[in-house]
């Protein structure tokens, strides 16, 4: 999980000064497991079973997922009136 963490979505969670929102990871683009497989180095299946919660940790949920993607979007912060 941490490599996941360390390697692909710490490094890509400078999202405010992304040229194009699609390219985003936080801002929806699309995020094929198997990709992320192949660049980490992971055992197949790796990203399919942990990127999600990994995301969590960045405030990120699913908003597409197949067997084969997963595109990400921002969980809405609550406001707290009380």
């Amino acid at each position: 999980m941490e490599v996941i963490d360390d390697q692909f979505l710490r490094p890509r969670s400078d999202f405010a000064f992304a040229a194009d929102p699609e390219a985003a990871l936080h801002t929806g683009k699309l995020v094929h497991f198997r990709d992320v497989d192949k660049e980490l180095d992971l055992p197949a299946g790796t990203a399919k079973a942990l990127l999600n919660e990994v995301a969590a940790r960045y405030g990120l949920q699913p908003s597409i997922e197949t067997e084969n993607i997963v595109r990400y979007e921002r969980v809405p912060v609550a406001d707290d009136d009380s």
